[in-house]
């Protein structure tokens, strides 16, 4: 349409390298067992800091000993904003730490983190957002994602359609086993015959995660949910003992089942 503006894109690298001399970022993404480990933790913490797997996409992931640098596009501004905000605020760098500990199966792996933007080191302005976002602008994405980051996107959302399919079979099994157990309440009682608890003082139909989550199994957002209550069962120090937020949905444990609600119940 005439007089449209052009759209937003801009790029950006960002410099990731390991403080701790046994783990070594570039060497763990070379490795071919390893790389997509490594990959999926970028894409889940990436998603983490601007509350969409689409906010931010990796064009090419670069072996720079020490460093691991990922090359980064934007397509709307508000979601560079974003971006921006989480690194600044350090949560993008504590994500990535927490996602690497979980996907490499490790301690945990303490990073230092670097923003540039062609010659530019925003780590120098980031309190001045706007000429950040200007710097990134004005880098235009020279390129597609490479071959390999197509291929890894897909290995990454094949894997989790299998976990998923996994849960979802899990938690049938869990159903069906419970189900005899239920004892049948007596003719004209109002007792319901679904397993209920109290939270926040109302009445709960207890469901499991599966149905929940697995019906759009196929949405990736969903199973950066999964990745999250994974993280949150592994090490509750991280995220939180009791509840913790994502993206408008309160997560809440009791015992070793976890139940979901609307954000407004905190």
């Amino acid at each position: 349409m005439a007089g449209s503006s052009p759209p937003w894109t801009g790029s950006a690298y960002l410099f990731l390298q390991s403080t701790c001399k046994t783990i070594a970022l570039p060497s763990l993404y070379e490795s071919s067992q390893k790389k997509p480990c490594v990959f999926k933790a970028l894409k889940l913490a990436l998603a983490d800091s601007t509350g969409s797997v689409n906010g931010v996409d990796m064009l090419k992931v670069h072996c720079s000993h020490p460093h691991l640098i990922v090359q980064l596009r934007f397509c709307r501004q508000e979601n560079c904003r974003r971006f921006l905000r989480s690194y600044r605020e350090g949560a993008l760098q504590k994500s990535l730490q927490s996602h690497l500990q979980l996907s490499l199966a490790t301690t945990m792996v303490p990073l230092e983190v670097e923003l540039k933007a062609g010659s530019e080191h925003l780590d120098k302005m980031l309190k001045d957002e706007d000429r950040c976002l200007e710097c990134i602008y004005r880098e235009k994405p020279d390129r597609l994602p490479d071959e390999e980051i197509t291929e890894l996107e897909e290995c990454l959302k094949s894997l989790m359609l299998h976990q998923s399919t996994n849960n979802n079979v899990a938690g049938k099994d869990c159903s069906s086993l419970k189900s005899p157990s239920q004892p049948y309440p007596p003719q004209g009682s109002s007792l319901p015959t679904e397993l209920t608890f109290i939270f926040q003082g109302q009445q709960f139909v207890e469901k499991s995660l599966a149905d929940h989550l697995i019906p759009n199994s196929h949405d990736i957002q969903h199973q950066i949910w999964i990745s999250h209550l994974q993280l949150w069962t592994a090490m509750p120090g991280i995220l939180g003992s009791r509840t913790f937020s994502l993206q408008g949905i309160v997560f809440y444990r009791k015992s070793s089942l976890i139940y979901i609600f609307p954000h407004s119940f905190l």
